[in-house]
């Protein structure tokens, strides 16, 4: 069976449905992981990643996709040392984010969780800036910019 060509940018399309377009999955490693999912009540990413059919990265860059929102790898990304100053370190261990770029009136933050709108408000109560924009990055690697930038360890979920 040949996949449907999806426009993740029309439709809020499932995750599954995103990696198989990308080709990251086949549709029966997707219909395999539905039914195990079924059984185990547990995120069709986590059964996928377990299994060892997608990595974590694909996952979370198919998430991105879902959400409508970039995705970025901390380890090859730029850091802005002002973006860092911009956000209160309790903030940032915390929640597990990362601030990568300031100005403008905008701050971008690197989460593992998009949909927080909570630490969105948060954050601009925090930083009194009220353009707050998530990308989304892998949680392992949120906590290893954080090690890196902060000389502390967070335990990744």
């Amino acid at each position: 069976m040949s996949a449907p060509v999806l426009s993740v940018k029309e439709t809020r399309w499932r995750l599954g449905e995103i990696m198989v377009q990308k080709e990251w999955i086949t549709w029966h490693q997707l219909e395999e992981a539905l039914k195990l999912q079924v059984v185990t009540r547990r995120l069709i990413g986590e059964i996928l990643v377990e299994r060892k059919v997608v990595s974590r990265r694909n996952v979370y860059r198919a998430l991105a996709m879902q959400h409508h929102i970039p995705f970025v790898d901390l380890e090859r990304s730029l850091i802005e040392p002002k973006a860092l100053e911009a956000v209160p370190k309790w903030l940032i261990l915390t929640h597990r984010i990362m601030p990568l770029e300031v100005g403008n009136g905008l701050l971008y933050v690197a989460t593992a969780n998009p949909s927080n709108f909570w630490l969105k408000a948060l954050l601009q109560r925090a930083t009194d800036i009220d353009n707050v924009c998530f990308v989304l990055a892998c949680p392992e690697d949120l906590s290893d910019a954080i090690r890196r930038y902060y000389g502390m360890t967070i335990r990744a979920a």
